[in-house]
């Protein structure tokens, strides 16, 4: 029998059974139930802190009236059941929710045609925001969090959660809640992400003495549950185990059917590990002695494991086996995607339906290796205003989203974020008023009012698909346009058409800064005249670790204070730079926790644009555009300053010559 997703809410479906009323714990059957407590008319009670801490054993509150609650007796674990068991979509159909989402900006336009939806579909209102793109999934989080009162958890505070406050609490299964710290007084902090989820949250850590409801949104409920509930390590381990003692019983292990499951169990419990560690790569090959699983955790490489080489050549047989033929590897490297079986897809859906993988299958003196991209469609859906962008680099980003034609460029290198950042740009373009359609390999978000293409996964040329498709795409009459990546100069020359013949088209390209990208554009032969016409700036950017902060020392190296001293662009801002420590629990032992933007944004001033029209060097162009304050290094190095990343770590991303 297949295994529940962990993920089956997102879709919307509703389980026959609410959690809305679930079952009390056996240990607490025989007693006698505890009265409701009625909460009185909301005009004749007073208004409550939003903070509500609860605690003891299961009580059932009933909360006919809109929350905040009133204050609460302490000594009991409460958990809370609107009076007639109202769906999430009938709370969030209230007129309250309405002004709470025009109040946060959302236009009366999009609040009416999410109306209109629910009271067709039944849907709720903030899952209908959601779909169309009106509000990103924190922004809803935020709305719940303003109708019900409880406090606001944010996707930035997952990296602040301290392992040891979570020891001890187990979640055997994905649920829609998941603890998320504790306040300095020890109480729980349990996430939901609406209120039909309290009841359950709380009842499920009754014992607890103290606990408290936080609302945040779906998908940091997810990445919490995958870093510190899914004891994913510990699933691999133990395949790798059973695996190991069932050959030594085989005489014929390369043809016992019996491990044969196995490694196929082996396999997919290392996707899943490598996905929940938020890895981006996964690397498989071979030393002289033992098979090595090496992952790239925030663009750094870890070692995982290494394998029995006889079960490394086993597992790499089954990946080529099922993606390629192996006479065709000796040939030439495979690159493909994976593709999961109807079988796989039901027993693995929490992988298969969050995460695409490319896969890279190579052959050299007969030894298989392979590289797995890992794709999270999930992690590109976010607010412009989210992202570390300066105040002027941010309003002239904005600028741009409201520009009606031209082209605009998102540099980097792979895993640097720029999917990200264009998908935050083009949510400010209202998908209603204009048709906003794009070419991507692979759709790394998908959004319900835009329409988006995918190149063929088969495909022996993308560079050609890219060709074909941009082509196609320009007889649907879009008004925006997304590239996912200029590889061509066939690419380029439709994306320059598009941008002169009224669109406004946004691409990436891979190169190391901004103006680089100028020289890119030039070998692609694209011609002067129409990029210094239609180019309305170029951004450049990647990811620096940031500081573990329970074990990172102050840098007083003379290398670092001569460095912040020469910045004269610094100013007067206060230089406490730190050096990652020897690592702690925290950090997993790497020194680092997450990861920040470092940027740099050539304007298109009328300097700039008569010395790209004249096809001038990088150089120039950067000395006329990007002066020394605004170059990429600059923001990394106040990033050094404030001590929020080292100076090791920022000349790893970033070149100061550059």
């Amino acid at each position: 029998m297949a295994k529940p997703s962990p993920f089956d809410f997102l879709s919307g479906s509703r389980s026959k059974t609410s959690v809305l009323s679930p079952a009390r714990p056996a240990h607490a059957a025989s007693r006698p139930r505890e009265p409701e407590h009625v909460v009185p008319p909301a005009s004749s009670r007073e208004e409550a802190p939003a903070r509500t801490v609860l605690s003891a054993e299961p009580v059932v509150v009933n909360t006919a009236q809109v929350l905040p609650l009133p204050a609460l007796e302490t000594g009991r674990a409460v958990a809370l059941r609107p009076q007639h068991a109202p769906r999430t979509d009938e709370i969030f159909s209230k007129k309250s929710l309405e002004k709470i989402l025009l109040g946060m900006g959302v236009k009366q336009s999009h609040v009416d045609i999410a109306l209109n939806r629910a009271s067709e579909t039944k849907e709720s209102l903030a899952q209908i925001m959601r779909d169309f793109g009106f509000l990103t999934g924190e922004r809803v989080a935020e709305a719940v969090s303003l109708q019900t009162g409880f406090e606001y958890f944010g996707a930035e505070k997952v990296d602040d959660i301290k392992a040891e406050d979570l020891a001890g609490l187990e979640l055997t299964d994905f649920k829609k809640f998941v603890p998320v710290g504790r306040r300095p007084d020890g109480t729980l902090m349990v996430a939901v992400p609406d209120a039909d989820t309290v009841n359950a949250a709380l009842n499920s850590f009754y014992q607890e003495s103290r606990a408290e409801v936080v609302v945040a949104s779906e998908h940091t409920i997810q990445n919490v549950y995958l870093k510190f509930f899914a004891n994913t390590a510990e699933a691999f381990d133990l395949a790798v185990k059973e695996y190991t003692e069932k050959s030594a019983l085989s005489r014929r292990q390369d043809e016992d059917d019996s491990t044969l499951g196995l490694i196929r169990t082996i396999y997919f419990s290392l996707l899943r590990h490598a996905c929940y560690s938020g890895a981006s790569d996964l690397y498989l090959y071979q030393s002289e002695h033992v098979g090595i699983v090496r992952l790239k955790v925030n663009g750094v490489g870890q070692i995982f494991r290494t394998i029995d080489i006889s079960m490394y050549k086993r597992l790499l047989t089954k990946m080529v086996q099922d993606n390629t033929k192996a006479e065709e590897l000796r040939l030439r490297p495979k690159e493909t995607v994976v593709e999961f079986t109807d079988e796989d897809k039901k027993e693995h859906h929490d992988i298969a339906s969050r995460f695409g993988f490319r896969l890279e299958l190579a052959q050299s003196r007969g030894i298989n290796s392979a590289v797995i991209r890992i794709l999270d469609k999930n992690s590109a859906a976010t607010d412009l205003s989210r992202l570390p962008f300066d105040d002027q680099t941010r309003k002239a980003l904005s600028r741009v989203s409201r520009t009606a034609t031209g082209f605009f460029l998102v540099t980097g290198p792979t895993g640097s974020g720029k999917t990200t950042s264009l998908y935050a740009l083009l949510k400010d373009i209202d998908a209603v008023e204009r048709s906003i359609q794009s070419i991507e390999n692979p759709i790394e978000y998908k959004h319900g009012l835009w329409l988006q293409f995918e190149v063929r996964k088969d495909a022996s040329n993308e560079g050609d698909e890219y060709n074909v498709w941009l082509k196609a795409l320009l007889r649907n009459a879009p008004d925006v346009i997304l590239v996912g990546e200029v590889r061509d100069k066939e690419v380029a020359s439709i994306c320059m058409d598009a941008a002169n013949t009224g669109h406004l088209v946004f691409a990436t390209l891979h190169t190391n800064s901004a103006v680089s990208a100028l020289a890119r554009l030039k070998a692609l032969q694209v011609d002067s005249n129409l990029l210094g016409a239609s180019l309305l700036g170029i951004l450049a950017q990647r990811l620096v670790q940031t500081l573990c902060d329970a074990c990172a020392v102050p840098d007083d190296t003379v290398e670092t204070h001569e460095l912040l001293a020469d910045a004269s662009y610094l100013g007067n801002m206060a230089k406490n730079p730190r050096r990652a420590g020897r690592g702690c629990p925290h950090c997993n032992f790497t020194g680092f926790r997450g990861r920040r933007m470092v940027y740099e944004l050539l304007e298109m001033s009328p300097a700039v644009r008569e010395l790209v029209e004249q096809g001038a060097t990088p150089t120039a162009v950067a000395r006329a555009g990007l002066p020394e304050s605004k170059s990429m290094w600059a923001c990394g190095l106040g990033l050094v300053a404030q001590g929020i990343t080292s100076r090791e770590e920022l000349e790893r991303v970033a070149n100061k010559s550059v």
